[in-house]
């Protein structure tokens, strides 16, 4: 079971892999994408447990549209990152296509721990 990590920003992706690094998910395969139409190539051979989308990958303006793309590669829940909060972001109950809401400014190695256990144990 792999993580993976869509991010346009490749240093916050690494940010990311250090502190999963630190969980009990530290073991399994880390994958990157920089834009959602890299994930059915970075996936490739892998079984996800997990995906992090952040809000705005370019060039799409809304995390909405990269989940119309992500949900026909994978059935893995899937964890919004944010530097805007839910509101500011237009979402004031979490959409079905997501299964948690977390944001970079308050991201740690415990908080990916904590969303991770609660996210795969549903």
């Amino acid at each position: 079971m792999s993580i993976l990590i869509i991010d346009d920003h490749p240093r916050f992706a690494t940010l990311m892999r250090y502190m999963l690094a630190a969980t009990t998910y530290g073991e399994q395969p880390i994958l990157t994408a920089q834009k959602v139409e890299d994930v059915e190539a970075a996936i490739e051979g892998h079984e996800l447990q997990a995906v992090f989308l952040d809000n705005y990958v370019p060039p799409h303006t809304s995390f909405r549209t990269s989940l119309k793309i992500l949900r026909p590669l994978t059935e893995a829940p899937i964890i919004l990152l944010s530097g805007s909060d839910a509101i500011e972001l237009g979402i004031e109950v979490l959409p079905p296509e997501l299964a948690a809401f977390v944001l970079k400014d308050q991201l740690t190695k415990d908080i990916l721990q904590c969303t991770l256990d609660e996210v795969l144990k549903r």
